[in-house]
């Protein structure tokens, strides 16, 4: 098994034993693991998914709304409440979308100077793209795509 996804899974389960949001955190170790970790561990991560509990981690350190988190993972606010107190997993393809703001954010940050300014960005509607939140365009591929060229756009002048 690769370490990093052995890190991962021991800092989660440290995570689970310790009750709450104490300690690094699912959500932190996954964050970590999917900056630090190449293309093929990455997909491992994935598959092996986050525990729904993870979603309110991401509400509070991106500072928006738990059902904007939802609705960027395309995952019901309530399916995640159950699946949370059920202690059960998310799917990869919410934990998919979860890496993708994961990689997203790390590029705005770069983009923009500070992860307070990247996150204040992603929430604020971009008349550009029809009216829609970076965050909210995060919801499929394609609209991660979109927000990568501009954040290439800003960082190399690369044309959007």
């Amino acid at each position: 098994m690769n370490d990093i996804v052995k890190v991962y899974q021991e800092d989660a389960v440290t995570q689970d034993a310790a009750g709450g949001v104490r300690g690094t955190g699912a959500w932190t170790a996954f964050r970590k693991a999917v900056l630090t970790a190449n293309r093929r561990t990455r997909i491992e991560l994935i598959r092996k998914s986050l525990p729904a509990s993870a979603i309110g981690e991401v509400s509070r350190e991106f500072r928006c709304t738990y059902d904007d988190i939802c609705a960027m993972a395309m995952i019901s606010s309530a399916s995640v409440r159950r699946l949370s107190a059920e202690a059960a997993m998310l799917s990869p393809s919410v934990t998919e979308r979860l890496a993708r703001l994961v990689r997203i954010d790390h590029l705005a940050t770069q983009a923009l100077g500070s992860s307070d300014a990247a996150r204040a960005w992603l929430k604020v509607s971009q008349g550009w793209r029809g009216g829609h939140t970076p965050l909210s365009m995060l919801a499929t591929e394609d609209g991660g795509a979109l927000i990568e060229e501009v954040l290439a756009a800003l960082l190399y002048g690369d044309p959007v």
